[in-house]
């Protein structure tokens, strides 16, 4: 079987909105509670970790940051002003891993009951912790 590889477009930072259904500061949280957790991307459906952490240098310094790595490498990086976007500050397509986030942290947490015991829902459908 051959790899396929898939060339995005150059969008610019923050293209696009999305409306994930899970927001950065809930995701964040449960990537720090669970950060043995694998995904797959929307696309490819390429494996991928996550890790919340604070950002060491540059603009972002101490920020919020999750950071999506495959293979061993980094893949790309969200902080809270991307996270409705596509694309992130650094131009590097990043729905493929939020949204990912987002359809694992919504299934465990309906298998788990975890909306009912740890977070609400809110009327726009963002869960908050």
């Amino acid at each position: 079987m051959s790899k396929v590889t898939i060339i995005k477009q150059n969008l610019g930072p923050h293209h696009g909105n999305i409306q994930p259904t899970i927001n950065f500061e809930t995701a964040f949280k449960y990537i720090s509670d669970n950060p043995d957790t694998e995904y797959r991307t929307t696309g490819n459906q390429v494996t991928f970790i996550a890790k919340a952490t604070l950002a060491q240098k540059g603009r972002h310094r101490a920020q919020q940051v999750i950071i999506f790595r495959s293979q061993g490498k980094e893949r790309a990086r969200a902080y809270q002003c991307c996270w409705n976007h596509k694309t992130n500050c650094g131009k590097t397509h990043i729905d493929c891993y939020t949204q990912a986030v987002c359809q694992t942290l919504t299934a465990q947490s309906t298998r788990t009951g975890l909306l009912c015991a740890e977070f609400h829902q809110c009327p726009d459908r963002q869960l908050v912790g």
